[in-house]
């Protein structure tokens, strides 16, 4: 009976509707695919694998002799690793080449199941060792001395300031702060003007993206009370402040710039994280001991 129902054949008309609605999931199902994980964590992903390729052309192998990795190569690379990283961060890099190998659909063997590899990474961790080096607290009296050496005239210095004071007090990521690149802030993700909200007590800064809210779950809002404007380290002193260069179009643009070329644009997270050690250092403090998770440590 279902056969001779017209109403399961398929026209020309019907084949290129089911044509064209499989086209449209495999678009989606790919759109999932690729926007499935973080961009901090792709790119970082894809900072790994460069590295191998990079560790390929320092020797002059070849993609063929690289991929797939085979256990020798793989030996080889890590003992390369160890000149310049740590254990934990080596091991991280092998789980770059595992994704990588996934993604390109060639073989792959477990760690765990490569034997040579496993000495190599056991003699690895007896040389290095595997504790983390955690950096050193941002604290208010180092923000004091920062503040003291810079000339809080220049705007790109009380910006600059504006932003540390922010991280401190919200304890948030780098990548809620700054953006990336200036040509790739994205109001959506990125901290804008609008995201700080004066109120009675001070301000509310809002994140609706970070590191833990990826699809838009809820939003995050964080206040900053006012501690007085005699206080270096009152941030909502310095926001007001800052309101009065009239550097922002609108409220989408971002919260904090910095001014080159006889224009503003987006505060970078390189340009903040030099302008921080460079600050350090010219204070007295050992800038290796802190970056930018030292605001919230």
């Amino acid at each position: 009976h279902m056969l001779s129902d017209p109403s399961n054949t398929y026209s020309p008309t019907g084949a290129d509707a089911l044509k064209e609605r499989r086209r449209i999931l495999r678009e989606e199902t790919l759109k999932m695919i690729n926007n499935g994980r973080a961009e901090d964590f792709k790119g970082q992903l894809d900072s790994e694998i460069r590295k191998y390729f990079k560790f390929g052309a320092e020797f002059g192998y070849t993609v063929h002799e690289l991929l797939p990795a085979s256990e020798p190569m793989l030996c080889c690379y890590v003992t390369w690793l160890k000149r310049s990283l740590s254990y934990k961060s080596i091991d991280k890099y092998l789980n770059a080449l595992r994704h990588l190998h996934r993604r390109l659909r060639l073989p792959w063997t477990p760690k765990k199941e490569l034997y040579f590899l496993g000495e190599a990474l056991a003699r690895i961790k007896k040389e290095l060792g595997d504790a983390s080096v955690s950096k050193n607290e941002m604290t208010p009296e180092i923000l004091e001395k920062i503040h003291n050496s810079l000339d809080m005239d220049n705007a790109n210095n009380v910006m600059f300031f504006a932003a540390c004071l922010l991280a401190f007090f919200t304890f948030f990521r780098k990548s809620n702060v700054v953006c990336k690149h200036a040509d790739k802030f994205n109001p959506e993700k990125n901290l804008c003007k609008k995201d700080i909200q004066a109120d009675l007590e001070g301000v509310n800064v809002i994140a609706r993206w970070t590191k833990t809210i990826q699809s838009k779950e809820r939003i995050l809002s964080v206040p900053i009370n006012t501690i007085g404007a005699s206080s270096p380290l009152c941030f909502v002193s310095l926001w007001n402040r800052l309101l009065k260069l009239n550097c922002w179009k609108g409220g989408d643009d971002p919260a904090f710039m910095t001014f080159a070329k006889g224009k503003w644009i987006p505060m970078t997270a390189a340009w903040f994280t030099n302008k921080l050690k460079t600050t350090l250092t010219a204070i007295g403090i050992d800038a290796a001991n802190y970056s930018c998770h030292s605001f919230r440590s």
